[in-house]
């Protein structure tokens, strides 16, 4: 209800502003919302605090209707204003109105069920993980009876460049996207160790033959994984199905774990599509 009250005051600023005169109210109402979400977009591209003049112009909105939805918007709680550097950033206020979401979507359906069987088949820690901020994110864990097993738990954990996790999640980047994180994180799309390389182009060659793929000692020494992308959350969201236990247990059953794994990603992909 809060939410609804919310885009209805945002509305109602801009069908107040200079184009409400020259269009109906539906279309001032679809224009008002396109903007909102255009705007939480952008944020989300940029990642960063950004200016009126800067809004205005990659949205290409007139200068009363940006003032209109940034003020509003900030009322509202949305949105944070630095006087000081005269920038807007979202608030964590907005940021939790997703929290929710992703685990929702993965609560039930093809990734959970993926997780379930390979967790079945093998006495190691498997886990569904994402990319986010150049980060893994692990979104759901299933932990392995072997003794000792793999402590891991939801959340954010080591740069995509550290890990072997991380080295799947790059390979199933497209090379420009790829490219860009690593400068982020490196300051270069080469500066990374030869090992985290050589397991991107390994974990690359694997998954487009729809195949896993194995990693050795990256984050952790002694520790081995085995990795296999998932049909992505969203272009921008890849996924990977990762097994990860102590690297002698891994290797001598890394042929097996990874023709399951492989078997397990096409019935959800034909599942999902």
């Amino acid at each position: 209800m809060a939410l609804r009250a919310d885009v209805a005051a945002v509305t109602v600023a801009l069908a107040d502003s200079d184009e409400a005169g020259a269009r109906p109210v539906s279309s001032v109402v679809s224009r008002s919302v396109e903007r909102a979400f255009s705007l939480f977009a952008l944020f989300a591209e940029l990642r960063r605090p950004l200016g009126t003049k800067e809004i205005r112009g990659r949205l290409a909105i007139p200068q009363q209707s940006a003032h209109a939805l940034l003020k509003d918007l900030v009322q509202q709680g949305w949105l944070a204003f630095d006087p000081a550097a005269q920038t807007y950033f979202p608030t964590l206020a907005f940021g939790r109105l997703g929290d929710w979401l992703e685990p929702a979507l993965l609560a039930s359906g093809p990734y959970v069920r993926y997780l379930d069987a390979l967790a079945a088949a093998s006495v190691e820690t498997v886990s569904l993980a994402t990319a986010t901020s150049g980060l893994v994110e692990v979104l759901d864990v299933r932990l392995g009876s072997a003794t000792p097993a793999v402590a891991l738990r939801p959340g954010l954990g080591s740069t995509l460049t550290e890990s072997a996790t991380g080295a799947a999640l790059l390979a199933q980047m497209p090379a420009e996207v790829r490219r860009e994180h690593l400068r982020r994180l490196v300051g270069s799309a080469s500066a990374v160790a030869p090992a985290n390389a050589e397991a991107v182009a390994t974990f690359e060659h694997a998954f487009a033959r729809g195949a896993a793929a194995a990693a050795y000692d990256l984050l952790l020494a002694g520790i081995g994984v085995v990795a296999i992308d998932l049909p992505p959350l969203d272009p921008k969201r890849p996924v990977v199905a990762v097994l990860a236990g102590f690297s002698e247990r891994v290797r001598s059953a890394e042929a097996t774990l990874a023709a399951r794994m492989a078997e397990l990603r096409a019935a959800i992909w034909d599942t999902k599509n």
